[in-house]
């Protein structure tokens, strides 16, 4: 993992895995020969370099601070998800950049190939963001959807299993959206699930 967030008794720690970086400096012992060069040409050669080096850890660094600033941002927003196991809130990159006062092309480069290790198991940041689906003011995760669908299913006759278009009929039911035969069939598999046929005893 990229970040890991660890509780420590009562008190949250969230922090960066690179420790298998090391640590990074300008070589002291250049800089001297920059300071001391006095043939012009080799002077600027020497401060094209280090301005370079310069850049790429300044560059470093903060890329650093904003993955520990969007991972504080994404800990605060999926709270219940991290803490009490809820179904993740919709969450989308303009949330997150809204929040952090960063650009959302920047929060995806950031978080892009990242993986966030919490207190159980281990998640890849592209997974904590999804968008919702409206219903009235409230907004529905996808998420939730798919554990009320993974509910039904735990709860259905094995000899007589439901076709994904009564699951679509009693979940548009139950969560007051319109949802199509053709969505439920994707979370279904998405939720390594057979279909009605392949279920039944």
């Amino acid at each position: 993992p990229d970040v890991v967030i660890q509780k420590d008794n009562a008190e949250i720690q969230i922090f960066l895995n690179d420790t298998w970086m090391g640590s990074y400096s300008i070589s002291d012992y250049y800089i001297g020969l920059m300071k001391s060069a006095q043939d012009p040409e080799v002077k600027a050669y020497f401060q094209r370099k280090y301005y370079r080096c310069y850049m790429m850890l300044r560059n470093l660094e903060q890329r650093r601070n904003t993955l520990l600033l969007l991972s504080q941002a994404v800990w605060e927003w999926q709270f219940d998800f991290f803490v009490k196991q809820q179904p993740l809130k919709p969450m989308t990159l303009h949330d997150i950049a809204s929040k952090t006062k960063v650009h959302s092309s920047t929060v995806c480069r950031a978080i892009k190939d990242k993986y966030l290790q919490k207190p159980v198991g281990t998640i890849a940041f592209k997974q904590l963001f999804q968008r919702g689906i409206k219903r009235d003011t409230v907004c529905i995760s996808q998420s939730d959807i798919k554990k009320r669908l993974a509910h039904i299913i735990s709860q259905e006759n094995p000899s007589s299993p439901l076709s994904d278009a009564e699951l679509a009929g009693k979940l548009s039911e139950e969560c007051r959206l319109s949802l199509s035969r053709r969505v439920i069939s994707k979370y279904r598999e998405s939720l390594h699930i057979a279909n009605s046929y392949n279920r039944k005893l």
